[in-house]
């Protein structure tokens, strides 16, 4: 399993070799011809659900899932939109849904693309090799600058992994290296935490001064407006595939030893998800929250062990 995404407690999507979908009482193994792998899924609503991968982009529309015309025979990895007439799919090439038709949009010193966010028709960003970011304005994309901050470039620009934003004037990206960039509505900016210089492999947040990354093997670090700092927690230093909250009291992180932990805002507890390795967090509320892993499995969160 690569991503999920949920659409309500009775609604939630998984990407990976096929779909696979929680109605609230069971889990169905969704046909999708052609889907060979896939990296990315985000849904408009429960009959509008778009995944991304190897083969192109899939739509589920309420009855069948199907191969998007138009997508060619790109590898894609990040899926987002703003609305069921506004989806971005990008990898090797950047793909729109317009409401009509999938269309190629050409973007600027062609390269891959990891991931998309897109804010709203006129607004999206997109990040990929060598800290590249690009800006969607509602008729091209465009290649933006770093502004200053701690170098992370000793080995080249770092890759960037992840985007998501907020607001429009709010938003960031992580990668290797330690490397995290912030959108002030203005200009992008290097809120590299210079407290580590390994792989962010996800973050969250609920405001502009509280985000939390989790790196690759040193631990969680957070962001209080001003600085980065570690987060003391019990989980042990080969630390997080994921992390995800419903506010800053109720934050849950993805141990790579197998199971979760949960910080309440006083202090952190551990959950045993039977050995299984969880890459991935998402729920809809505090007593609705999943964590899913490799072969399709799964763990839920419904308020109480």
């Amino acid at each position: 399993i690569a991503d999920l995404w949920a659409g309500g407690s009775a609604d939630l999507w998984l990407a990976g070799v096929s779909p696979r979908h929680w109605d609230g009482a069971g889990w169905t193994d969704i046909d999708c011809p052609g889907v060979l792998a896939g990296h990315a899924v985000w849904g408009a609503g429960a009959d509008d659900v778009w995944f991304s991968g190897h083969g192109g982009v899939f739509h589920w529309d309420g009855v069948d899932c199907v191969e998007v015309p138009g997508s060619g025979s790109h590898e894609l990895y990040g899926i987002s939109g703003s609305g069921p007439d506004d989806v971005w799919a990008v990898g090797t090439g950047v793909l729109h849904w317009n409401g009509s038709g999938l269309v190629e949009i050409p973007a600027p010193d062609p390269d891959v693309l990891h991931d998309v966010h897109a804010v709203s028709r006129d607004l999206a960003w997109a990040v990929g090799r060598d800290e590249r970011i690009a800006q969607w304005d509602g008729a091209t994309w465009t290649n933006l600058a770093v502004g200053s901050g701690p170098d992370v470039s000793r080995a080249g620009p770092p890759d960037l992994h992840g985007v998501h934003g907020t607001s429009s004037t709010d938003a960031w990206a992580v990668g290797d290296r330690g490397d995290i960039l912030h959108w002030d509505g203005g200009a992008w900016s290097r809120a590299s935490s210079a407290v580590t210089y390994d792989d962010v492999v996800d973050f969250w947040g609920t405001s502009p001064d509280d985000v939390w990354a989790a790196t690759r093997w040193e631990g969680l670090i957070r962001w209080d407006g001003t600085t980065w700092s570690f987060v003391p927690h019990e989980i042990p230093l080969n630390c997080c595939g994921c992390v995800w909250g419903a506010d800053s009291t109720d934050v849950w992180v993805c141990s790579r030893l197998g199971g979760m932990e949960h910080w309440d805002g006083m202090g952190w507890s551990a959950f045993d998800l039977e050995g299984m390795y969880a890459h991935a967090a998402w729920g809809t509320a505090t007593d609705d929250v999943w964590a899913v892993g490799p072969d399709g499995l799964a763990g839920h969160w419904d308020g109480s062990m």
